[in-house]
């Protein structure tokens, strides 16, 4: 903010009180959402406002909130319910939350929800006609004017959990992508006379159809009201990543945000690795939001019983460690789904932190405490931001397109050869990474900066990313030659971006690579490689081998005599090349221990992070000026003793919720338990 000194004519004490009132009434100085990293941490629930609630049952839902040391909620503003019986706009039931929220002193995050059959439970994610769309913009208008108006909104989700999977089969759609079509033809004569016509037409199409709803959903809004922040939480990002375009949606939002559901997105995990799946979630969206700020708008807060994929009533511990990890993972805080359960409908029952009496249950006094917690130690938080381990495994839009179009479908089929191998390939590097206690940056390659100086102690992980465009072969030798390392496993850079076949004589980065794969040969499920190293184990692997005929390389990893993983110098940095699903390897036979030690043998990371592997126990670690905060959570089954490979002063424990303690440096932690601590 500047400072500007007042000219002789505003001396008066009477005109400056004048001046400052104008500015602060024509600025609107409410407190408006997060917008910098170094914005305070906010924690809540969702609250559910549907007809039959009365205004005491509403407040009481505030209240409550209050009470638990909550100060944010997120209410959809359904249009279903925002009408009276002659269908004139009546928001009555929705007043005596906003009124309900300044009375409590909750911050909501007004969630526009245009009209939608009540079986979409997730609202609708485009216009079907346009039609549909001018009602939409009717809806917006008469929302945004009517809720301004309060203190407790604290700004816009434009759209609820963007990300269908599918190109909508309308003739709305159908008219936006011809209209794309003619537009990326035009792109391409202009520009790439001999251009390839891509296979990825519907893939890129849908990609673009969500950054421009999302788009003018905030234009429509912006008409109304220029002043609240916008937040937009995602959904589904192990599945949907591909079609989030997150840099191009920075330009439209203040904040980022996703929802991670155990029961609906994390299809991919057992119970036991929640945890990790929330872990990446997480690191995606601190990715996805760049220089943004970024909230978990939803994690899973109560039961389902008939809804969701995966039937779970999440644990006071599992709500700890979910809380925890996002909080570590450099959020500005965190909204359970929800607070209160709807009385009608597909989720009926169901998701709640409250019980079927309306009352407390510990999975909310539980996370209630802990938002105390963080609001009487702000300073730690908000001023935060995540240790830095220099190691970012990559995940590549493309290849999620290739992976998901060659699926076959049959469970019963090799894992390779199923869809998210990609993704399920760089999830089980993170896994390893994460047993050696080293936290990952997770994004999409276009996320990553290629354009510093210097990589020395910056590690690329493209595991199993079988299509790369053309665009990054360029970047990724720039990349390697000034001190980077890059790891490339499975079958990454088989493809290129247009499903064209990538790894033959004219292969174009076998300089980099230091050689070329001659064949690859279908082994078994499961099968085992040598290390070039007999200090360490053999690893687990998947599926394939690929052949390597080195050049520049020298041999590292073998099958029988053929060698099938090498090391490449290349400039001040060096290449990795494991071309067999290792990756897959660990996660079929559960055991990431020898993954993990192959790459801690290779001196990544010099990062905080454990002495010794430990199977299933996680940590991150926030850094302030005066203190870093870390959190340790054991998922594994037996008590551990967990050190790290850096001194530690003045360690001061702020949460534990469990018997585990530290001695001297060593950390006693039992199952299930999560301990944060801050240090020196």
């Amino acid at each position: 903010m500047k400072l500007y000194q007042l000219s002789p004519p505003f001396k008066s004490k009477k005109l400056i009180f004048l001046v400052l009132a104008l500015l602060l009434w024509g600025s609107n100085f409410a407190v408006f959402a997060q917008v910098t990293l170094k914005d305070s941490l906010l924690f809540g629930a969702e609250v559910y406002i549907e007809p039959t609630q009365t205004p005491e049952e509403i407040d009481g839902y505030f209240k409550t909130l209050q009470e638990q040391g909550f100060s944010l909620t997120r209410i959809r503003i359904t249009e279903n319910y925002c009408k009276n019986k002659a269908g004139d706009w009546d928001f009555t039931l929705f007043d005596y939350a906003f009124k309900a929220a300044e009375k409590h002193h909750i911050k909501v995050y007004g969630n526009l929800f245009p009209l939608v059959d009540e079986k979409e439970i997730g609202g609708l994610k485009f216009p079907q006609t346009q039609e549909n769309l001018k009602s939409i913009e009717t809806y917006i208008q008469k929302t945004v004017l009517h809720f301004k108006q309060f203190k407790s909104l604290y700004g816009w989700v434009p759209i609820n959990e963007p990300g269908s999977g599918r190109v909508p089969k309308n003739s709305f759609a159908a008219a936006k992508f011809e209209s794309w079509l003619n537009n990326q033809q035009q792109l391409l004569q202009n520009n790439l006379p001999n251009y390839v016509d891509s296979p990825f037409k519907e893939e890129a199409f849908l990609k673009d159809y969500n950054t421009w709803y999302l788009t003018w959903l905030v234009s429509e809004i912006k008409k109304w009201d220029n002043q609240h922040p916008i937040h937009v939480n995602n959904h589904a990002i192990f599945q949907l990543a591909a079609e989030y375009d997150f840099p191009a949606w920075r330009a439209q939002i203040s904040s980022l945000g996703g929802s991670a559901h155990a029961s609906w997105h994390f299809s991919y995990f057992d119970r036991q690795h929640y945890t990790t799946a929330i872990s990446a979630n997480s690191e995606i969206l601190r990715a996805g939001a760049g220089p943004l700020p970024w909230l978990m708008t939803e994690l899973q807060g109560g039961t389902n019983v008939f809804s969701g994929s995966a039937p779970l009533l999440p644990t006071v511990k599992e709500i700890n460690q979910w809380l925890w990890t996002v909080i570590s993972t450099g959020s500005k805080g965190a909204l359970f789904w929800s607070l209160n359960s709807r009385k009608a409908g597909l989720e009926a029952g169901e998701w709640a932190m409250l019980n079927y009496q309306n009352q407390p249950s510990e999975r909310l006094l539980s996370s209630g405490k802990i938002a105390k917690l963080i609001s009487n130690n702000q300073s730690l938080f908000s001023n935060a931001s995540v240790m830095e381990s220099g190691i970012n495994l990559l995940y590549v839009r493309e290849s999620m397109w290739t992976d998901k179009r060659f699926a076959s479908g049959n469970d019963k089929d090799f894992e390779a050869r199923k869809a998210g191998s990609g993704i399920k390939s760089a999830l089980a590097f993170f896994q390893a990474f994460a047993d050696l206690g080293i936290q990952c940056n997770f994004k999409e390659i276009a996320e990553f900066d290629f354009s510093k100086s210097d990589f020395s102690n910056t590690t690329i992980v493209l595991a199993n990313q079988i299509a790369l465009p053309q665009s990054y072969n360029q970047k990724l030798e720039n990349f390697v030659a000034k001190g980077g390392t890059l790891i490339v496993e499975g079958l990454s850079a088989y493809f290129n971006q247009n499903e064209q076949f990538n790894l033959g004589k004219n292969f174009p980065l076998s300089s980099l690579f230091g050689g070329s794969v001659s064949e690859f040969q279908i082994v078994a499920d499961k099968f085992s490689v040598s290390l070039a190293s007999a200090a360490l184990p053999k690893l687990a692997a998947h599926y394939i081998i690929g052949n390597i005929i080195p050049k520049t390389s020298k041999p590292i990893a073998y099958f029988g005599k053929k060698v099938i993983g090498t090391e490449n110098i290349y400039g001040k940095g060096r290449v990795v090349w494991l071309p067999t699903l290792l990756g897959l390897g660990a996660q079929i036979t559960n055991n990431y221990q020898p993954l993990a030690n192959f790459l801690a043998s290779l001196n990544l990371s010099s990062s905080f992070q454990f002495k010794n592997y430990q199977s299933n126990v996680y940590t991150k670690t926030l850094q302030a000026e005066n203190a870093n905060t870390t959190t340790l959570i054991n998922k594994s089954n037996s008590i551990k003793t967990v050190e790290f490979n850096r001194n530690m002063q003045n360690i001061r424990v702020i949460f534990n919720d469990d018997e585990g303690f530290i001695k001297q440096q060593k950390i006693k932690i039992y199952p299930n338990q999560t301990m944060v601590f801050t240090w020196n």
